[in-house]
């Protein structure tokens, strides 16, 4: 079993996220993350990660799933030297936090915890703290796998309430609108407004990001795969916005036809509500739950309000 947000570690000490582990074929979907060179790790970014991978690994990690219909990043078993726990991690720092990062990741789940009587069992660090490999920019990137999905989602609500959590603004909300890229795309008053109300991610104690991702296991039996499209949208149904990966039922303004929106991407997480107009770019897949649009790293979704 590989949890969602572990991390793997293979004989070269390169570093690969874990994104999805597909039990019913035994593939590890990752995304991948640091290469180890010199004695030191680099990070890498999503533009140069073909290009660096075929470079540097002795093997092949880019390979067609018969599962998801499409070639994407499937770590092979046999080259896994590492396995990153984030049950095992957040375990680890809520009994005895090494550093700063770790005693305020700690903090934060605690609060939560509290908030929402929930069992620390049920939670993980991912990200740079899970790999020991965080630093003054690293964000605090913790995971939920109970199945409390509202009751997780409830108790934020009442932290933010609370104020022990706020969200982004000044300096760190625009450091992270130029950083996922909004700025040609989403104008900056839309974006504040968007991560005003957002619950999933936000600040503690004034300097240190956090996000949470509440995981709830999408099993889509993907039928065929079609063309990229880009259509104007209806929200007509936000309820699961929430959760990881995010889902929206939207119903084209073009044909009146009603699909479902499925992104993994953190960012877009609580990005639409109820009634809200957008356009949006992505992949049509057909399934045994129906036509979806999956908005990855190539796609899209830009509100307009």
């Amino acid at each position: 079993m590989f949890l969602e947000g572990s991390a793997i570690e293979d004989e070269n000490k390169n570093i690969f996220y874990v994104i999805f582990y597909n039990d019913i074929d035994d593939e590890i979907y990752v995304k991948p993350k640091y290469l180890y060179k010199s004695s030191k790790y680099y990070k890498i970014s999503e533009n140069k990660s073909p290009y660096l991978l075929q470079k540097y690994l002795k093997y092949n990690i880019y390979k067609y799933s018969n599962y998801l219909k499409k070639y994407t990043y499937i770590f092979p078993i046999e080259h896994i030297s590492k396995y990153y726990n984030p049950i095992a991690k957040c375990l680890q720092i809520l009994d005895r936090p090494t550093n700063i990062y770790e005693k305020v990741a700690r903090n934060i789940i605690l609060e939560i915890i509290k908030e929402s009587n929930e069992k620390a069992q049920n939670f993980g660090i991912s990200g740079s703290i899970l790999v020991n490999l965080q630093n003054e920019k690293s964000d605090i990137d913790i995971f939920y796998y109970g199945n409390n999905y509202k009751a997780i989602y409830d108790s934020l609500v009442r932290l933010f309430r609370k104020r022990k959590f706020s969200p982004f603004k000044g300096n760190l909300l625009k450091n992270l609108y130029i950083e996922r890229n909004f700025r040609k795309i989403i104008d900056y008053k839309i974006f504040k407004k968007i991560e005003k109300n957002k619950k999933m991610e936000g600040i503690y104690d004034k300097k240190f990001p956090f996000s949470i991702k509440i995981v709830k296991k999408r099993y889509l039996k993907i039928i065929e795969r079609k063309n990229i499209i880009e259509d104007y949208v209806n929200t007509i149904d936000s309820s699961e916005a929430y959760l990881w990966p995010a889902k929206y039922v939207i119903k084209s303004l073009k044909n009146g036809e009603e699909y479902s929106i499925i992104t993994y991407r953190q960012r877009y997480v609580e990005f639409l509500k109820k009634g809200d107009l957008a356009k949006i770019k992505g992949e049509i897949e057909i399934t045994n739950e129906g036509k979806i649009i999956n908005v990855d790293e190539k796609g899209y979704i830009i509100p307009l309000q």
